[in-house]
């Protein structure tokens, strides 16, 4: 007679066990892990910035309707609409950090409001609408610390201070900026052999007078390099 012995495929239970122990292994501890779900406590903090934004934006929503005027009406400020988008990528990059940590409210930040409430006030007293909207900003950057937590807003302080781009700012450069170009041109003007005569930023040669105007004062190419030359040295450029 002829006896045949069954073997289970893929090899014993144990050995199959065995296989299984060598593949699944777990990550090291304390080490965040890609796609986890968040740490305890964002929900809360999530909720309460959200609240705290939309009171910021109600209570200020003149700095605001006035920045994203500038925004539109000036095209060295158009960039300022991908603000947001890029601090939520940044923010998206250091998703382990806000898998892993958790925030720890705090409320000794509320200790500057008053000073940058004063500040604020003496800005809109004096009608100076760009000290105003980074005083905004700057208060909003309490908030934030209050919600967060030291540890955590630093951790976070890169996407969170990109905020502060925000803010069209650098307009009072323009005669600096327009100065400066004017210099240049008259210089390179004198190197070609040109003749020249430069009163303030006119400039005169043989076939007739020009003007640097402002939007040839180099502010846009400026504000757009710093902003997204910052933006650059954020992400190539992490402390591990």
């Amino acid at each position: 007679m002829l006896l045949l012995k069954r073997f289970p495929v893929g090899g014993s239970k144990p050995e199959r066990e065995g296989q299984g122990a060598t593949t699944l292994a777990s990550p090291p501890a304390g080490q965040p892990v890609a796609g986890a779900a968040a740490a305890p406590g964002w929900r809360q903090a999530v909720a309460f910035i959200g609240v705290a934004a939309l009171v910021f934006g109600l209570v200020f929503r003149r700095d605001v309707a006035g920045a994203v005027r500038v925004w539109i009406d000036s095209t060295a400020y158009n960039h300022c609409f991908l603000i947001l988008p890029l601090v939520g990528y940044l923010l998206w990059e250091r998703r382990a950090v806000i898998a892993s940590v958790s925030p720890r409210p705090t409320l000794w930040p509320l200790t500057i409001m008053p000073m940058l409430s004063a500040f604020w006030l003496v800005a809109a007293i004096l009608d100076i609408q760009e000290a105003r909207q980074l005083l905004l900003v700057a208060m909003f950057e309490v908030v934030l610390l209050v919600a967060l937590g030291p540890r955590l807003f630093w951790l976070l302080l890169a996407p969170l201070m990109f905020l502060f781009f925000l803010v069209p700012s650098g307009a009072f450069l323009v005669p600096t900026l327009q100065k400066i170009t004017a210099q240049i041109t008259v210089a390179g003007l004198g190197l070609l052999g040109i003749p020249t005569f430069s009163d303030g930023f006119m400039i005169e040669i043989p076939e007739g007078t020009f003007e640097i105007a402002e939007a040839c004062a180099g502010l846009r190419f400026l504000v757009a390099s710093i902003v997204f030359g910052c933006f650059f040295a954020v992400v190539m450029y992490q402390s591990t």
